[in-house]
């Protein structure tokens, strides 16, 4: 029996001409319209400047728009209050938390583990638009 190969998406993050960051959407499981998504923004002094929520944003309307998956999830570091703050404001919701999963530095950490389904996609895409329009109209 052949293992079927799991499909996996990658894009370069760029700035300013430099690739600074990879993001990933891998673990898919067509039958059940569902992948993970992965980030990592490697050039430190790109931090803090929003290139991480552009590229989420970017990604996760791939995601449901393109490859038509019904459910997108990731798993963070409990310490990773940023990129948590990130992922709450680009639609994910927190389902739980994996205890000490991670042996980092000397100590222990955790994980905490988040999704967005298609339909609050949908919502928050419709919610951003309406936003849109509002404010050009003042």
């Amino acid at each position: 029996m052949q293992k079927k190969k799991d499909p996996k998406y990658s894009w370069a993050i760029e700035s300013e001409g430099r690739c600074v960051g990879s993001v990933w959407l891998h673990s898919f499981e067509e039958e059940n319209r569902r992948a993970r998504f992965a980030i990592e923004i490697h050039d430190s002094a790109s931090r803090g400047k929003g290139i991480g929520m552009e590229a989420t944003r970017t990604v996760v309307k791939v995601a449901f728009e393109h490859i038509k998956l019904h459910r997108l999830d990731l798993r963070v570091l409990t310490s990773n209050h940023v990129a948590i703050a990130c992922y709450r404001s680009c639609g994910f919701k927190d389902e739980g938390i994996q205890r000490e999963t991670l042996f980092i530095d000397g100590r222990w950490e955790s994980d905490l583990w988040m999704s967005i389904l298609e339909q609050e996609y949908k919502e928050k895409a419709n919610q951003s638009l309406q936003t849109t329009a509002t404010s050009r109209r003042v």
